[in-house]
C-alpha cells in the first residue's frame, strides 16, 4: 500500500491505495490502471476510448497525466473517433477504416476535415449540409410524464419523422434508464 501511495501521490490521482477498485468511479479505476502500468515500469500504454465515460473535469486530469506521461517519456497509443481531444495531446494520428491502415499524419500538419474524409473515403464537402424540411411534421413518437420514482421525473418529448433526436448527460443523468423505460425493458 505504501508503494501504492508513492505511484498515486506521484501523479497527484487522490486514491486511497486501501480501497477496493470495485468500488471505485470509472475514471478512478482508469487512474488505477495507468498508475498499476506505470508500477512495473511500463514504456508504452495504450488506451482505448479512455475518455468515453468521463466528466470534462475528469478527462483534464486525464489529459494533465498523459501530458506527464509523455514528458517522461512513456509512448502512448491512445484511440479515439473524438477527434478534438486529439488535437489536444496528439503528435501524431493514424486512419483506419475497416480494418485497414489509411495513413499516419503529423496532427498540428493535418486539418480535421481531411482526417474525417480519411476516415470515412471520401470527401464530405459540407459536413452538416442543409437538409429542406419535410413540409409536415408528423410525430412518431411523443412521451408525456414518463415517470419512474427515484430515477425519471416528468420526462416529455416528441419525435417527427425526419429527425434526429439525441439525449446527451453525464454518468448518472438518466439517459440509459430513459432509453429502457421507452423500450419497455424497465417498468415506469
Amino acid at each position: 500500500e505504501a508503494e501504492a501511495q508513492e505511484i498515486l501521490s506521484d501523479l497527484k490521482i487522490d486514491i486511497d491505495p486501501g480501497e477496493m477498485v470495485g468500488n471505485l468511479p470509472v475514471s478512478k479505476q482508469q487512474m488505477v490502471e495507468i498508475a498499476k502500468a506505470l508500477s512495473i515500469n511500463a514504456k508504452i500504454l495504450i488506451m482505448d476510448e479512455p475518455t468515453s465515460a468521463l466528466t470534462a473535469k475528469e478527462i483534464d486530469e486525464l489529459f494533465r497525466i498523459i501530458k506527464r506521461l509523455r514528458a517522461d517519456g512513456c509512448g502512448i497509443v491512445y484511440i479515439s473517433h473524438r477527434l478534438e481531444e486529439l488535437a489536444l495531446i496528439a503528435d501524431r494520428a493514424t486512419v483506419m477504416r475497416d480494418g485497414q491502415y489509411i495513413s499516419t499524419v503529423d496532427y498540428e500538419c493535418v486539418k480535421i476535415s481531411d482526417l474525417i474524409a480519411m476516415m470515412v473515403g471520401r470527401d464530405l464537402g459540407n459536413i452538416y449540409p442543409r437538409r429542406e424540411a419535410l413540409q409536415q411534421r408528423i410525430p412518431v413518437l411523443e412521451v408525456n410524464g414518463l415517470t419512474r420514482k427515484g430515477v425519471l421525473n416528468d420526462i416529455n418529448f416528441t419525435l417527427y419523422r425526419g429527425e434526429i433526436l439525441g439525449f446527451a448527460g453525464l454518468m448518472g443523468a438518466g439517459r440509459t434508464e430513459l432509453a429502457r423505460a421507452i423500450f419497455g425493458a424497465d417498468s415506469i
